[in-house]
């Protein structure tokens, strides 16, 4: 698959081991920072001339419209991914640093919340795509992280078994015009990973949707936050949760998951560094829950934030 590495001279905003932790800003990502979106500054890989990104307009357009096997689904990667080059770096925000006997990549979520979030075009909604495309059936997308055992060296991978994933999603369930489709679980939201499939929901009506009001969904979170943790190191699962809500409804409810969920996805950065959970990248990714689907996808904004919970220390 095509992969392409900014040079350090491209102006990336993408999360990197210095000090400001991602953004380059002063806040050092205790808000929600921006990522760019344009292509060119993160590892695209799975791109062809039937799956291209571009920044156009000031929003990233992803155009997967000619129908195909676009799926992901487990060790099968066949979308397109945009994926931070770096690791995350989450200690960057604590006011000790790295504590002590701690790799500066390791993900504690007892210690530091971790977010990342996609807000799409309003107008154009999550997923689109022509009347051939049935304007989007059976395609999804995902905002989240990849993982892995080991350091990839500027030059991270999907697909295969050695490549975990998780992440909020938002997929179109069914093959109505959202225009002229008032009603919800036209959209389904939750989360999706390696291991699991079926964390979703259809509650809600989504903003490109007929007689959509000021509420309704337009956006996408995954959270790597709940420190609940049981099992030895190698093997010990953390609660993660994600799905759909509006962006203009801050404390409106979410589409997803209602108790959150664990599974072999939320092996967070484990002492021996196991279950390829080791370095941790962001990542979001665009394509299908079947064999053959098309549609397109018009994204506004990806931010994320690494939010020091200060007042934890380790039990």
């Amino acid at each position: 698959m095509a992969r392409t590495i900014p040079s350090p001279t491209s102006g990336r905003t993408i999360p990197t081991p210095e000090p400001t932790g991602g953004g380059g800003s002063s806040a050092k990502a205790v808000e929600w920072q921006d990522f760019s979106l344009n292509p060119a500054d993160w590892t695209v890989l799975g791109a062809s001339a039937t799956k291209t990104a571009t920044l156009a307009g000031g929003k990233l357009e992803v155009d997967l419209t000619a129908p195909a096997n676009y799926k992901i689904q487990g060790s099968t990667n066949n979308g397109l991914n945009l994926v931070s080059t770096l690791p995350v770096m989450s200690w960057v925000n604590t006011s000790g640093g790295v504590p002590s006997g701690t790799a500066a990549h390791t993900l504690q979520p007892m210690s530091v919340l971790v977010k990342i979030r996609v807000l799409f075009d309003r107008a154009h909604g999550p997923i689109n795509g022509p009347l051939s495309d049935a304007w989007g059936l059976n395609m999804m997308v995902m905002c989240g992280f990849t993982s892995y055992a080991a350091d990839q060296s500027g030059s991270p991978t999907v697909g295969g078994t050695s490549v975990e994933w998780r992440g909020a999603m938002v997929r179109k369930g069914y093959g109505n015009d959202p225009a002229t489709k008032a009603t919800a679980n036209l959209y389904r939201s939750g989360c999706r990973t390696y291991h699991t499939n079926t964390l979703e929901t259809g509650n809600y009506v989504w903003s490109n949707q007929q007689s959509a009001g000021v509420t309704a969904h337009d956006s996408i979170e995954f959270m790597a936050a709940m420190p609940i943790r049981t099992q030895d190191t190698t093997t010990a699962r953390s609660i993660a949760a994600g799905g759909s809500y509006c962006r203009g409804d801050k404390f409106g409810p979410m589409d997803g998951p209602v108790n959150g969920f664990s599974d072999g996805a939320t092996v967070l950065s484990n002492t021996d560094g196991s279950a390829n959970a080791n370095y941790w990248h962001f990542w979001i990714g665009f394509g299908s829950t079947a064999n053959f689907a098309g549609g397109d996808f018009k994204i506004e904004a990806i931010q994320f934030c690494l939010q020091p919970l200060a007042s934890r220390v380790p039990v």
